[in-house]
């Protein structure tokens, strides 16, 4: 089967699931966001490991999941972050990489692919 032919049978399968949960709205739809931005910090994360950095991919995808959930319960007023929790988790995002890699596997380049692949995957559909 091509590429193409997958591509499409993959999105007559999600294209009902997507109406539904923009119907219903609130949960679903950012239950909905949540597994669209953990796939597309797999497929980033994927795409960054073809050019020599390979991100921590656990952490990547559960922090772009994770951020459509918490723009949800902000909405719903459940949560109220503050710029501390942003700064915490940077900094831990940073010392798990540092830890993690070894000083010649580019643990920076690690560090900055992780933090942008879940900021520009969960922060974008958020």
């Amino acid at each position: 089967m091509s590429e193409l032919a997958k591509r499409v049978i993959v999105a007559l399968i999600i294209a009902p699931v997507a109406v539904l949960a923009a119907w219903f709205g609130d949960a679903a739809l950012a239950t909905l966001l949540s597994i669209v931005a953990g796939v597309a910090a797999w497929e980033l994360c994927r795409m960054a490991r073809a050019t020599g950095v390979a991100a921590l991919d656990g952490i990547t995808i559960a922090l772009a999941a994770m951020l459509p959930l918490l723009a949800h319960g902000v909405r719903l007023g459940l949560l109220r972050p503050s710029s501390a929790w942003f700064a915490v988790a940077l900094l831990a995002i940073m010392t798990v990489t540092i830890f993690a890699r070894s000083h010649d596997q580019r643990p920076f380049a690690v560090a900055a692919v992780t933090m942008f692949t879940a900021m520009y995957t969960g922060g974008a559909l958020s």
